[in-house]
């Protein structure tokens, strides 16, 4: 049994708009990704130092710092 024309069209208005919100899923799950492995790579710098006293800590948290954004 064959499609007809018309079934033919909507199946492929269907594709077409699955195709398209996929396509918007993935864009949305990339960028989550993203954000996902930058929080990483600044948590992991600010691992990097040797750790603060508690003096020396303090300071930090209390001085206003430069942001670096």
């Amino acid at each position: 049994m064959t499609d007809t024309p018309n079934r033919l069209i909507a199946k492929t208005m269907r594709s077409m708009k699955r195709l398209k919100d996929l396509e918007k899923e993935n864009g949305r799950l990339r960028k989550a990704g993203s954000d996902l492995t930058l929080e990483k790579l600044i948590l992991k710098e600010g691992c990097l130092g040797k750790p603060l006293i508690p003096s020396r800590r303090r300071r930090c948290v209390l001085t206003p710092s430069k942001s670096i954004f």
